[in-house]
């Protein structure tokens, strides 16, 4: 069995061993952090991703059947959101970018280094169509990609309503395809029976009643309190 501790423990060694021999040094990559993250200083991120994909490869645990170590990034995009031209700065004032455009920058990242699988707060706070559209887009194209939320529920009230209203909506499409997806599997016999049942015999009024099961909205009220 791996040693998942052990194998960490390695990748971290060989990537401070090898920031270290970086030009600008250990020290430009390690700021003060809770989490205790790596921050990039290289001059773009693809570089950030060489050094990462080649500690990696260094381990010799991922094979072509199982990647046992994958890549996730923080995007932190609130930070470089220009809130009032909904646009992001990614690359200096002169090269803003739209939702869509980032959009693309994610996809081509993805394109590019196959481990990446994670990307946390890709969007700005307030750009919730943004997370809308790159989550419905992930679906079709990327569907093994995992978006993380962070700092939008460090927000405001109302966006993160409207966030959560658009996850829960999300969820319901998800549970309403399974179920017809699994009724679509049923032998058509069953299939005939679930749609016309047959008609069931009313008990007398001297029969005990058993109390209605409550419905799927009365569970969730129940729930709430």
């Amino acid at each position: 069995a791996l040693n998942y501790q052990e194998i960490y423990l390695k990748f971290i060694l060989a990537f401070e061993k090898s920031l270290s021999s970086q030009k600008v040094g250990l020290g430009a990559f390690k700021k003060p952090s809770i989490e205790g993250a790596f921050f990039n200083a290289f001059d773009n991120i693809n570089e950030a991703f060489r050094v990462i994909e080649e500690c990696i490869n260094g381990l010799g645990v991922n094979t072509e059947q199982e990647q046992v170590v994958k890549i996730g990034v923080n995007a932190d995009a609130q930070n470089w959101f220009v809130e009032d031209q909904s646009k992001y700065d990614w690359d200096g004032p002169k090269s803003l970018m739209d939702s869509d455009q980032l959009m693309d920058f994610y996809d081509k990242l993805l394109n590019e280094h196959p481990l990446l699988e994670y990307i946390e707060d890709p969007f700005g706070n307030s750009d919730v169509e943004g997370f809308k559209k790159y989550i419905e887009r992930t679906k079709l194209n990327n569907p093994g990609l995992k978006i993380g939320v962070n700092q939008l529920f460090k927000s405001d009230l109302e966006t993160i309503k409207e966030y959560t209203q658009f996850i829960q909506e999300e969820s319901d499409e998800e549970d309403i395809a399974l179920a017809q997806e699994g009724d679509s599997k049923l032998p058509a016999e069953d299939n005939a029976e679930n749609q016309n049942p047959p008609a069931q015999e009313i008990p007398p009024p001297s029969t005990t009643e058993k109390s209605a099961a409550p419905s799927k909205e009365e569970k969730k009220k129940g729930g709430k309190k």
